[in-house]
């Protein structure tokens, strides 16, 4: 009965270190076409309530999973989805013409 207990404790405690692992801080800077910071980025991860804003000179940083898709949204630019692949990913917004 203890070998049991002691298993399913060691597969509890393995798979919630590899849930837990799966997590990284992805940060970078968001700019304009003319390479300047934007202030106030909605950078959200898709499905998801989670999300942040950039600051003063344009950075962002936000947990999340590798595989999320994180949602770079800002009045007067297209919206930009973008896959987690690494831990830093700069963004430049593109302008929309039709707002």
């Amino acid at each position: 009965m203890e070998k049991r207990l002691f298993s399913l404790v060691l597969c509890c405690l393995c798979w919630s270190m590899t849930i837990w692992a799966q997590k990284q801080n992805v940060k970078g800077t968001i700019f304009d076409g003319q390479k300047e910071p934007l202030i106030g980025v909605s950078v959200k991860v898709q499905g998801t309530t989670l999300g942040t804003l950039s600051d003063l000179d344009g950075n962002y940083a936000i947990n999340v999973n590798k595989g999320d898709k994180l949602e770079f949204s800002y009045i007067g630019f297209k919206t930009q989805v973008v896959v987690v692949n690494k831990d830093k990913i700069d963004i430049i917004m593109l302008e929309d013409a039709t707002v």
